[in-house]
């Protein structure tokens, strides 16, 4: 009967560890949606076709980029 005590206290005891324990990742997740690293934030391609492109209009596009949270791009 002792034994059978012992596990229980023991099963409840990893029980409550892992309640804990998922409950700060669920909170550090939704954290992460709110305010993202830097290395999870989107990139996006960026095409300049047949030298169409003026420095306002790259200016402009920068800009819009930053506003809408994009991190970076791959020119083309």
């Amino acid at each position: 009967m002792k034994k059978v005590n012992i596990l229980l206290l023991l099963f409840l005891c990893i029980s409550f560890y892992n309640c804990h324990q998922k409950q700060s990742e669920s909170i550090s997740l939704e954290a992460g949606f709110k305010k993202p690293p830097k290395q999870a934030k989107a990139r996006t391609w960026w095409h300049w076709i047949s030298g169409n492109i003026s420095k306002s209009g790259i200016t402009k596009d920068l800009e819009a980029m930053k506003a809408v949270g994009i991190q970076g791009a791959t020119l083309f």
